[in-house]
């Protein structure tokens, strides 16, 4: 067989012609080998048919490949036995033969991606690359990317399936080469090293196995990405981010080479026009330094006659640059310095927003569960927050939720990773759309620093102590429990896969509390324990009134139990049925008026600071609160809430006055200037007269229907009357004049202040998923407001109408409405 002229970039290698010098005479031996190997050479021309854009892989890269084997082995190849010089000649030609795609494969793998139940390679892509399984699932088609992105990633996986079509020759099992051998071989170059055992007789697979690997890896030069071919791919104008890459990975190529190794060296030269290529080639070459050593240190444990093989083991480059100077030019950061002001009240404004972090992410989770498992219904879910002081007087705050929980790679790659938020990565997006349920949940959490809160309150003391179990769709199966230990924001992390037969220390509990406080937790869901800085905090209250503060209605019913005392706090269904039975004609009708009169005694004390004629018979002032729920006015659902309308019915009064001899006619107006829901309100009554002649220092504008009041006293035939005065009305005298459903609905606001202060006649409030998002106006002033008028506003946002926030998360910066 005239084997130069068929398949001459095999034949003028060192490696083949060391094998016809050992296999001498056997020719029957030769020709198999040769078939074989002219086969898979065959196939690596195909692949740039699938891969237009990918640096060669073809006979020149087979070359290439054989070339480096005969060069790691130095001389030592004199050593090398026939059946492994064979043996390395097939891997050679085969081992990238997975990327040779038939119309035929191509139809079968678009069918496996689709499929209900995908192989493994299709579930292991998907879940290393979400973004491009979200991108499936949303277009409905395979992308060639992504299917070119799938075979690249498994090509060492499909030399089995390309194998199975060729043919294998009687003189190759004669010498002990089996299929399954080579393909084993193949398959090493893209897996972990490991020893490997068997194959034929005289053959050290695992010098096989560190040959083919770094031989692949060295066979990276100009010759695989030649500049005419580059030009004529496109690809010195790319137009995709696919076609990009390939750009950087043939610039790489042809940037420099690798030239004989000496002394134990691997010496590289390379010239660069830009420090960004510079950096990926180094990149390049650390991938390399690590394979050279795991692959000594593989040969180094084996009791063949290779054990004592010296490959290189270093990496001598030699760089030459035009137009920039290279050196530890970047960016980097202090990550101590970083992580303090991340935690510093440069960026929060309260120690305790921990609480609001945590509050978050179990709502988060628990509603997370909800979508995702059948099992667990729409109501389901619970969080239990325990505070309480330890036998060393420490404080600790523990929040429990039966929500989706953590597994160890959301652990590693996410609550540990700060900026990262897994609500925010791909994965998240791809278990949304193969939810057991389509609930439209989206998160609360964005920006994946919320954690470093925890260590706020106190930086260099604070622990955390984290227990979780992950929900698994496959109820024949459960995750791991993980134990995770934070000591301090510069401490010790400590992970531990929790087992039965576990007897570390326990998570910490409140003695007799009915709570998981062994450490172990059986069910799915998150406990997280924090030790915190009562002093910091403002005392023992500080920790419900921050309770308090933060929950706004959330869907997930939330209990308290500690210092302060006990709470279970009102959830969003329950606020709006209050708000809805507040309103029983629906929303069609108008809203209903309750009609509130001051007590006769109050009415007795404005009768005597206000004198007037009028005044006899007349019905007394009267609160009138009208209580509009917001999700009428909605028509997204995700808008939702109440607004309460509180003002003044004033009788019908007026008494007359004389100012510089001309009589004036005032009428009862009233201005409630302040409030304190339930608690105080106070009351304002003052006389208003038109704005006709009057324009006396004694008489102040008060509004834009212009009427003005005499602001102190003045002198009207010699006689003493007040202008205006106000009236104190108390919390008790509140809540008396009160309905029952309205009593009911007010207890439910638990985050109104009961503290003696006055506070705004606008008290609004906006929240997302039930945690406090913004306390200020930032909806802007309501427009039919007048001085008789205050108002309480609390907005409940979800899903699409998730507002924009800053990054201490304390204010609205848009809100999509």
């Amino acid at each position: 067989m005239n084997y130069k002229e068929q398949c001459p970039e095999l034949f003028d290698t060192e490696l083949w012609q060391l094998l016809e010098q050992k296999a001498v005479g056997d020719h029957g031996f030769l020709d198999a080998v040769f078939s074989v190997c002219y086969e898979g050479v065959l196939l690596s021309k195909t692949i740039i048919g699938f891969f237009p854009t990918f640096t060669l892989h073809d006979g020149t890269h087979v070359a290439g490949v054989c070339r480096w084997m005969i060069r790691l082995l130095g001389e030592r190849k004199k050593d090398l036995r026939v059946n492994e010089a064979a043996m390395l000649l097939l891997a050679a030609c085969w081992h990238d033969s997975g990327m040779s795609v038939s119309p035929e494969q191509r139809r079968q793998l678009e069918a496996e991606a689709g499929a209900a139940e995908r192989p493994d390679e299709w579930r292991e892509f998907f879940c290393k690359y979400p973004g491009d399984e979200l991108r499936y699932i949303k277009s409905k088609e395979l992308s060639e990317e992504t299917l070119r992105k799938f075979i690249r990633n498994n090509h060492h996986h499909r030399v089995d399936e390309q194998l199975a079509e060729a043919s294998w020759p009687a003189a190759l099992l004669a010498h002990g080469f089996l299929k399954d051998d080579l393909i084993r071989l193949c398959r090493s170059h893209g897996e972990d090293l490991s020893f490997d055992f068997g194959g034929p007789a005289d053959c050290d697979m695992n010098l096989c196995k560190v040959l083919l690997r770094l031989a692949d890896i060295l066979d990276y030069d100009a010759g695989r990405a030649p500049g005419r071919l580059f030009r004529q791919l496109g690809l010195d104008k790319p137009d995709t981010e696919e076609m990009k890459k390939s750009r950087e990975e043939w610039k790489k190529n042809s940037s420099g080479c690798f030239d004989e190794i000496r002394d134990g060296f691997i010496h590289y030269t390379a010239s660069f026009q830009d420090s960004r290529l510079e950096h990926a080639v180094r990149a390049y070459l650390d991938w390399l330094r690590k394979d050279l050593l795991r692959c000594g240190e593989l040969l180094s444990h084996t009791a063949g006659p290779w054990r004592d093989l010296k490959l290189p083991y270093r990496v001598n480059e030699t760089f030459a640059r035009e137009g920039y100077e290279a050196g530890d030019f970047l960016l980097t950061m202090d990550q101590d310095r970083v992580l303090e002001l991340l935690t510093g009240r440069n960026l929060y404004d309260s120690p305790d927003v921990f609480i609001r972090e945590l509050l978050q992410n179990s709502i988060d989770a628990v509603m997370n569960r909800r979508s995702q498992d059948s099992s667990f219904g729409e109501t389901d879910g619970k969080i239990v927050v325990r505070t309480w002081l330890d036998g060393e007087g420490q404080c600790w705050f523990r929040i429990e939720d039966d929500g989706v929980g953590m597994d160890k790679d959301i652990i590693q790659h996410y609550f540990l990773k700060i900026g990262r938020s897994y609500y925010a990565s791909d994965r998240f997006w791809v278990e949304q759309h193969s939810a057991a349920r389509q609930t439209g949940f989206t998160p609360t959490s964005r920006f994946g620093i919320g954690i470093l809160s925890c260590f706020m309150n106190d930086p260099d003391n604070s622990v955390l102590e984290v227990v979780t179990r992950r929900y698994s769709p496959d109820r024949n199966t459960s995750n791991p429990v993980y134990r995770l230990d934070v000591t301090g924001l510069h401490g010790y992390y400590s992970l531990a896969e929790l087992k039965r037969s576990w007897r570390g220390a326990p998570l910490p509990c409140p003695a007799g509390a009915d709570g998981r406080g062994d450490g172990y937790l059986r069910d799915v869901g998150t406990t997280i324990c924090v030790k915190v800085n009562l002093d910091r905090l403002g005392g023992p209250q500080a920790l419900r009134e921050a309770m308090d503060r933060y929950l706004c209605f959330p869907e997930v019913p939330v209990e308290y139990r500690g210092l302060g005392g006990e709470r279970s706090y009102p959830t969003w269904a329950e606020l709006m049925d209050a708000v809805h039975s507040l309103n029983p004609a629906g929303p069609d009708a108008p809203l209903k008026e309750y009609l509130h009169p001051l007590p006769d005694k109050l009415f007795q004390q404005i009768k005597e600071k206000m004198p007037a004629p009028g005044w006899e018979g007349c019905e007394p002032p009267a609160r009138v609160l009208r209580y509009q729920p917001l999700d009428w006015l909605s028509d997204s659902g995700n808008v939702s809430g109440l607004a309460v309308r509180i003002g003044m019915r004033l009788p019908s009064v007026s008494q007359e006055f004389f100012f510089e001899g001309s009589p004036y006619r005032g009428s009862l107006s009233a201005r409630i200037v302040a409030t304190r829901i339930p608690g105080e309100i106070k009351v304002t009554f003052s006389w208003a007269f038109p704005s006709d002649p009057i324009h006396h220092s004694n008489f102040k504008y008060l509004d834009e229907d212009r009427y003005f009041a005499i602001e102190r006293k003045y002198s009207i035939n010699k006689r003493q009357h007040a202008a205006d005065t106000s009236v104190l009305i108390s919390q008790g005298t509140l809540l008396s004049l009160l309905c029952q459903k309205e009593k009911d609905l007010f207890e439910k606001l638990t985050f109104l202040p009961q503290k003696a202060e006055d506070y705004s006649v606008r008290y609004t409030r906006t929240a997302y998923n039930g945690v406090l998002a913004d306390d200020t106006d930032r909806l802007g002033e309501i427009k039919d407001s007048a001085p008789s008028l205050c108002w309480l506003l609390t907005v409940l946002l979800r899903g699409d109408s998730r507002p924009e926030v800053q990054l201490s998360r304390n204010a609205i910066q848009e809100l999509p409405l």
